[in-house]
């Protein structure tokens, strides 16, 4: 029974997101024939998935064959190939050009042959700006923007047709940040397993890059299909991977990428820890296939429908001085990630201080805001000129007499204005009136109202 309810919760997950990806062109694992990780080729395990393979081999001392079989065996299934060119362009670990990088460019041309035109493009370099970082000869920003453009104009130069493609690490993605000119595609890596990636962190990391791109530059998404760290089998766990990807696939409209590149199908041992892939999560990977599929192969080409409609929605407020959940309508569209500030109180409220916000996220809008940041009053009827009855000592007995109030106000404010009977007239008055609900109703200190006869 549980796993058919596991079976229905990803087929209802891939029914909402399907449907959202008629500009998402590229579906293909990182890394899945990277020489070095895991078994170095699994082209066959992702090839009915993909329609592009990630390849690298052996450079040195000369370039190995293996990239042309790499090239072949995704060829024969039909799919492209991205060239991972970091060690053949840059210095080892760094964003610096070795002096043999155009020979080594044109000596991989030679090899490939008529098999160029399977190539889809290159992946220049992972993580450029923070690698920078923490290498041995830290560079300035100019520097790295410089080498990778001079690079990218090189892959051009010999490879015209080919794109150029790079991710970011997320800590580096900052407002501001930009990329060189013959750079085509950008991405920005930041994973669930981190607590500091939360899908609000998502939607900046994004937005900052987005801000930097030129009009030709497309975003490409990193998704999830990775943990660091025991319990990666749990259902938990996977479940996380697959509300994180779902999340992911419904902001395709707020930034339009050009592929989805899911982290990453193998597990390996990277030295200072296992990294475990989808071949350890057959649920993620089971849910990454079928929108995998719903890209590809266009099972539904219906229009987006992961935006946030007009809709009732909950907000945390302070009424009369008591805080409390009341219901508005927020009256936006927006798409995931966006936010709001329009809504309409279903119930009458004078409003004494109010900031708040709501945000798209899964078709719902969802309040957040700092604790009393929304601070209401009830409302009731307004109050006309009436009689009302005032608690006084009338000649030294205390009792209840009535008094015209002479004003009129809406609820919840007061007067102290008022016409004594005849034949009274006052020692000592301090009195006022509230209005509620359409009457005056009063309330003093004992003793404020002191009168007698005249």
């Amino acid at each position: 029974m549980f796993n058919k309810i596991k079976v229905i919760v990803l087929i209802a997950l891939i029914s909402i997101t399907s449907n959202l990806y008629a500009q998402v062109e590229h579906f293909f694992y990182f890394g899945d024939a990277m020489n070095g990780v895991g078994n170095g080729n699994y082209i066959e395990q992702t090839a009915n998935s993909a329609n592009a393979h990630m390849i690298s081999a052996p450079t040195s001392p000369e370039l190995s064959e293996e990239w042309l079989n790499k090239i072949k065996q995704a060829a024969s299934h039909g799919n492209k190939s991205i060239i991972i060119v970091e060690n053949l362009i840059f210095q080892w670990r760094q964003i610096v050009l070795q002096e043999n990088a155009e020979r080594n460019l044109i000596r991989f041309k030679n090899l490939i042959g008529k098999y160029e035109e399977h190539i889809l493009g290159f992946y220049l370099s992972d993580e450029p700006y923070h690698r920078n970082l923490n290498s041995s000869n830290t560079l300035s920003d100019d520097e790295v923007y410089h080498n990778l453009q001079e690079a990218a104009l090189l892959i051009k130069k010999h490879f015209p047709n080919a794109i150029v493609w790079l991710t970011e690490a997320y800590p580096v993605v900052e407002p501001g940040i930009k990329y060189p000119s013959a750079v085509d595609w950008i991405g920005v890596n930041c994973y669930a397993a981190w607590s500091s990636c939360t899908e609000a962190a998502l939607i900046r990391f994004y937005d900052n890059l987005q801000e930097g791109l030129k009009p030709h530059q497309r975003i490409t998404f990193t998704l999830d299909g990775y943990w660091n760290r025991e319990g990666f089998e749990s259902d938990e766990v996977q479940k996380r991977l697959i509300e994180r990807n779902a999340f992911f696939s419904g902001l395709r409209a707020r930034y339009n990428p050009i592929a989805f590149v899911p982290f990453i199908y193998q597990s390996y041992d990277e030295g200072n820890g296992n990294r475990y892939g989808l071949e350890k999560m057959p649920q993620v990977d089971l849910y990454l296939r079928q929108l995998s599929n719903s890209i590809l192969k266009g099972e539904d080409d219906s229009p987006p429908v992961a935006k946030c409609a007009p809709q009732e929605a909950r907000i945390t407020c302070t009424v009369d001085g008591n805080q409390q959940n009341i219901s508005v309508n927020i009256t936006s569209e927006g798409l995931p990630g966006d936010k709001t500030q329009s809504f309409e109180f279903l119930e009458k409220y004078r409003v004494n201080r109010l900031n708040v916000e709501w945000t798209c996220h899964q078709e719902k809008w969802k309040f957040s805001h700092p604790r009393g940041w929304c601070a209401l009053q009830t409302t009731g009827e307004s109050c006309s000129p009436q009689p009302a009855r005032l608690l006084c000592t009338v000649d030294g007995q205390q009792g209840n007499l009535t008094v015209q109030v002479n004003a009129s106000a809406e609820h919840g404010k007061h007067t102290t204005s008022y016409i004594l009977p005849d034949g009274l007239r006052p020692r000592r008055m301090d009195v006022r009136w509230t209005c509620q609900d359409g009457k005056w109703i009063f309330s003093h200190p004992r003793g404020w109202c002191n009168l007698r006869q005249r």
